[in-house]
């Protein structure tokens, strides 16, 4: 069970992890939070921003990650600009949030199509409010927290090595292209 914290530190609400031998995701998801409320509200909040403030404005960049366990992970292996959008795609008001501490920004979303879907959509709006966008690539495992326990040397690169956001898209859509075939050139 995580506390969910405003950026100020006061909690707001909760959300709790269920454990992988009890999920049952056609009934729900992996993880139950505090229901909408006055003080909380999913869309406008960023877990561990309260503590990643600093970092954050210190290495004049947020990374952003899905999970709180991945934000955990991070924090307790250095990375203090480690900020989660608590597995929701990152939205207008997080985006405003953010511009309030960096103007660049990094993800190191999980790997999985869900992921890379998130950091399509979470990347548009970044780069429509002018942040400098770009993407961790993990060099092993589904998300960072398995990442950083797994290959800590690898994270601390890949982290320094983070792609242009608008490059690494090129090169995605490269990987599916034949470039030899005058069709997939001119596509």
């Amino acid at each position: 069970m995580f506390p969910l914290r405003e950026v100020n530190g006061n909690i707001v609400g909760f959300t709790a992890r269920i454990l992988p031998e009890f999920e049952d995701r056609d009934v729900q998801g992996k993880y139950i939070n505090s229901p909408q409320s006055i003080v909380y509200d999913k869309s406008k909040l960023m877990f561990g921003l309260d503590k990643a403030k600093q970092a954050i404005r210190e290495k004049e960049m947020a990374i952003l990650v899905e999970g709180q366990m991945d934000c955990v992970t991070a924090h307790e292996a250095g990375f203090e600009n480690v900020i989660a959008t608590s597995g929701t795609a990152l939205t207008t008001e997080q985006v405003k949030l953010l511009q309030r501490y960096s103007s660049r920004v990094a993800f190191a979303y999980d790997t999985d199509p869900a992921g890379r879907l998130a950091v399509e959509r979470g990347s548009e709006l970044a780069l429509e409010s002018e942040i400098e966008t770009s993407i961790i690539i993990l060099p092993e495992g589904k998300d960072p927290d398995e990442c950083i326990r797994r290959n800590p040397e690898g994270w601390k690169r890949a982290v320094s090595e983070a792609t242009p956001i608008m490059e690494y898209f090129v090169q995605e859509t490269i990987k599916e292209m034949d470039i030899t075939s005058t069709s997939d050139r001119r596509a």
